[in-house]
């Protein structure tokens, strides 16, 4: 190839998608790894979708109000290598959730594991 701007063009192009999954992925800053917080409530909906799984816990504050936590899990491989599937939280179970925080205080966090009421664990150690 002999024009330069052409060739710098392809090389932008093959780097760019080359790339592309490296700006997918999100850092984990985020969440305060140095703190683990049980949460306890309802699960209201679970979204298990790539390539982070949430959870949305509704939790009774001390006032009776409700908050809902937003809590994100692993990639879904990791999730099913740990023997947490699709079908392993439903709509309206109570469960209690450990998690690492959100360093801004909102209620939310990053998965650790969680126990039912039957006291089965779960857990991404």
């Amino acid at each position: 190839m002999k024009n330069p701007l052409m060739r710098a063009a392809i090389g932008a192009a093959l780097l760019t998608g080359a790339s592309g999954p490296v700006w997918a992925h999100h850092s984990h800053s985020m969440f305060d790894e140095t703190q683990e917080v049980d949460v306890a409530g309802t699960i209201k909906n679970v979204a298990w979708v790539n390539p982070h799984g949430y959870l949305f816990l509704v939790v009774q504050n001390l006032d009776r109000t409700t908050t809902t936590w937003q809590i994100e899990l692993s990639y879904l491989q990791n999730m099913v290598r740990h023997g947490i599937l699709p079908t392993t939280f439903k709509e309206g179970d109570t469960v209690t959730i450990k998690l690492n925080p959100l360093r801004d205080g909102n209620p939310g966090g990053s998965f650790i594991g969680a126990t039912d009421t039957k006291g089965h664990e779960y857990s991404l150690r």
